[in-house]
């Protein structure tokens, strides 16, 4: 029996005071702080130590099967961040978001941006491929997306029509400026065709067609020789229909632009044909009696039927001997007419809305024919966006062609503010 008296605590056998009471009490609260802690602490150790388990054995590949667990219990590897809350990852800036990771390459990127929202790299191009051919005799004043067709190293896939999401920043020209370009296709190889565009950012008038002088390098004359059918090649020699031995004027002068370029010696702009067909219809001579046509002409003007094949090796301009006739200093060129009418130009119809317009005339490397009153002609784009008849002695603008690794990362998605660049 307790008797509680004069706040103390007293059996039969004699009294506690109440400071021993409070003391044990004291006591009993140490020893419980002491083991809870040393318990959460193990626990702690444990957890980290399994963790620490876990990757690596996520890290070696022979044990990976081994350690892991089976789809019904799965193991999540935690990030070095929030899993420590004594070591949390640190929160990006405001208003910025985290870093992006481009992990697919940058010609497939540009693919399932045109792929009809397609979200994956084989069903974009099966939407692709799946639209028909369109007709080129027909000019194309919308934006059509992109389209199929065969080239010497594969299938290509090029743009067609009023497009706004082609451009692409890449390189320095020889006063540190930008250049911009607008990409004509994705090559058989995946490799990227582009076309220069000038070094002044896009804007939304600008979004589609670009006009004036700033879209070229410069004016030339194609060749200061007009009065031979040879005068016509990118590269020429008297008295041959495919000798490569002297350069044109405007070689001459693509080539010396390139040079003083970052480009120049850039391993990402990489060889690819520019195709100077000069096969002809009916027989080939240097001064012929008759209109010579070469088939560049007869193809587009009178089948409306263009091509990005390239049939002879000696008309395939390259750097390398084996995929073409490595006659190139560096691997620049000019568009093909075929690539114009591709694009959605033909010679007989204006169109101011494809992207190609510029409002300016400027050369392409396809030669016309060659009149028997002694001028050859090459095809050029006018300024109202047809392709008319032109003798290699006018002076027109010039539009560089360089063709970008397809294997590089890109971030944007080709608009205006928005536009593609090599992520580094």
């Amino acid at each position: 029996m307790l008797i509680i008296f004069r706040g103390c605590i007293m059996n039969r056998k004699g009294f506690i005071s109440t400071a021993a009471l409070y003391s044990f009490f004291l006591v009993f609260c140490m020893l419980l702080i002491l083991i809870m802690t040393t318990y959460t602490n193990n626990r702690v150790n444990y957890k980290s130590v399994k963790i620490d388990a876990k990757k690596w054995a996520y890290d070696n590949s022979s044990l990976k099967n081994r350690y892991f667990s089976t789809p019904d219990n799965p193991i999540i590897i935690p990030s070095d961040g929030p899993s420590n809350p004594d070591n949390p990852s640190p929160s990006p800036e405001p208003g910025k978001p985290d870093t992006p990771v481009f992990s697919i390459e940058g010609y497939k990127t540009i693919l399932i941006n045109n792929g009809g929202g397609n979200t994956t790299y084989d069903s974009a191009i099966n939407y692709i491929k799946g639209k028909p051919t369109p007709t080129f005799s027909k000019v194309a004043t919308t934006n059509e997306g992109m389209f199929a067709a065969n080239d010497n190293q594969g299938t290509s896939y090029y743009f067609r029509g009023a497009v706004n999401n082609n451009w692409i920043k890449y390189g320095k020209d020889s006063s540190n400026n930008d250049i911009y370009w607008r990409i004509i296709r994705i090559n058989g190889d995946n490799s990227i065709r582009m076309i220069y565009s000038g070094t002044t950012a896009p804007t939304s008038s600008t979004s589609v067609v670009m006009t004036g002088a700033g879209s070229a390098i410069d004016r030339s004359v194609y060749n200061s020789g007009t009065n031979y059918a040879e005068y016509v090649g990118y590269m020429y020699q008297r008295g041959y229909q495919r000798n490569n031995t002297n350069n044109s004027t405007i070689k001459t002068k693509i080539d010396n632009w390139f040079a003083g370029t970052s480009l120049k010696n850039d391993s990402n702009v990489v060889d690819n044909i520019f195709c100077n067909d000069r096969s002809t219809s009916s027989s080939w001579s240097s001064r012929p009696s008759s209109n010579l046509l070469y088939n560049g002409h007869t193809r587009n003007l009178s089948y409306s039927n263009a091509s990005l094949w390239c049939e002879n090796k000696l008309d395939k301009f390259t750097t390398s001997s084996t995929l073409g006739n490595g006659s190139l200093t560096y691997p620049v060129g000019l568009i093909t007419i075929d690539e114009v009418a591709m694009a959605g130009g033909y010679f007989a119809t204006d169109n101011k809305n494809y992207y190609l317009y510029t409002g300016t005339f400027y050369y392409t490397m396809t030669p016309n024919f060659f009149r028997s009153t002694g001028t050859a002609f090459v095809f050029i784009v006018n300024n109202t966006g047809k392709f008319p008849n032109s003798s290699i002695g006018s002076t027109a603008y010039i539009r560089p062609v360089i063709n970008l690794n397809g294997n590089v990362k890109l971030s944007g998605t080709g608009t205006y503010d928005n536009v593609y660049e090599v992520v580094k």
